[in-house]
């Protein structure tokens, strides 16, 4: 067994730091930055559904998603795949 190529997916949404202070997450951007070091995170969640919500009921989160796990390893392998030249049935 041998790794003949790799491929990798992120979800196309982005929350930047000015976003969650624009929707009042308790925090500012330049907090966020200083004292945890993160930029921008990626989400599979629409930004208005975040704005309009906030998330806060988690479990209606994975029917307004435009994607999951599965969803970006379906993605990633087929990349992966392509890349090396090989289709779906040349894998043992």
């Amino acid at each position: 067994m041998f790794i003949v190529s790799m491929g990798c997916s992120h979800p196309d949404g982005r929350i930047d730091n000015q976003f969650l202070e624009e929707i009042n997450a308790e925090c500012s951007a330049t907090w966020i930055r200083e004292k945890i070091g993160i930029e921008s995170r990626a989400t599979t969640l629409p930004l208005e559904y975040i704005r309009e919500t906030k998330n806060s009921d988690p479990t209606k989160a994975p029917s307004v998603a435009t994607g999951n796990a599965t969803t970006l390893g379906v993605e990633a392998s087929r990349i992966a795949m392509e890349r090396a030249g090989l289709l779906p049935g040349q894998i043992g």
